[in-house]
């Protein structure tokens, strides 16, 4: 899934755990924060890192339990671990403000970031960040949230304590794809397995996903795009999406109509498209 013209990917020592990267173009930095279950060639199998880079100086890393890095995991994960992860390796490179993008439970640590660092950030780019713990408050979400922590994640926790990775895997196929694991197709099951330390840690975790406060996300003046899939209409992602628009004071929200919650690799040039215009327009 690694582009050929991506270079290969070097590292940094932050907050004692090593993070790889890798860096494309030239101009305004853009950094690219994953989702879960992937790591830094999600940007690239999603061509997002070559098209960003014809205006942009594009910096894609790996979180610390993700592909390739080697970090001991630890059993307390959240965003908040992970955004001051953000902070340090930003520092390291010395790149800033910047132009911040953020996938699913990389979105969730781009926003809390940006809460705790806003002068470092020239944009914010949100696609479909699970803060499931708000749900409860959002017209439509009653129950969501409580039934998915039931159903989905309690369950999750419980294989991979019982079962280990296997029975790990196997659950978040059945969950995802809706099929045994044996049935994902290989470039999933090469993404999904080379990054269930990082999944582990989440499922295990009692901090996973932190009800974020709503004073300070109303207080966030920074330019935000909220990129949707059209695909999860009334869906909890779209839930959320709604609710973020409504709170953040400069947001707007493009929704990709053919797009799930893989909107990047659905519809690549759309995606990146909004986030160029995005960008030039900030």
């Amino acid at each position: 899934m690694q582009s050929p013209t991506t270079p290969a990917p070097v590292s940094v020592h932050v907050n004692g755990v090593e993070l790889h990267y890798v860096e494309q173009g030239s101009g305004t930095p853009v950094v690219l924060v994953h989702g879960s279950l992937a790591d830094y060639t999600y940007w690239e199998w999603s061509e997002q890192i070559p098209l960003l880079a014809e205006r942009h100086r594009v910096i894609a890393y790996s979180r610390r339990y993700n592909h390739p890095n080697r970090n001991p995991r630890g059993t307390d994960h959240s965003p908040m671990v992970e955004a001051a992860d953000l902070a340090a390796f930003v520092d390291r490179l010395g790149v800033g403000p910047v132009h911040l993008v953020g996938h699913s439970y990389g979105a969730y640590t781009a926003l809390v970031y940006a809460l705790d660092h806003p002068e470092r950030v020239r944009s914010l780019v949100l696609a479909e960040p699970p803060i499931i713990s708000w749900l409860p408050d959002i017209p439509g979400g009653d129950g969501i949230f409580e039934g998915f922590m039931a159903e989905v994640w309690g369950p999750l926790g419980q294989a991979f304590t019982e079962g280990g990775t296997s029975a790990g895997l196997d659950f978040t196929a059945r969950w995802y794809f809706q099929v045994p694991w044996a049935e994902v197709q290989p470039d999933w099951q090469t993404l999904f397995s080379r990054n269930v330390d990082e999944w582990h840690a989440l499922a295990i975790s009692a901090h996973t996903f932190p009800k974020l406060p709503y004073d300070r996300v109303r207080a966030l003046t920074v330019p935000t795009l909220l990129l949707s899939g059209g695909k999860n209409a009334l869906g909890f992602n779209d839930l959320v999406d709604g609710h973020l628009e409504r709170l953040l004071p400069n947001a707007e929200r493009v929704i990709i109509p053919d797009a799930s919650h893989e909107m990047f690799l659905d519809d690549r040039a759309a995606s990146a498209g909004a986030m160029l215009g995005f960008f030039g327009r900030h």
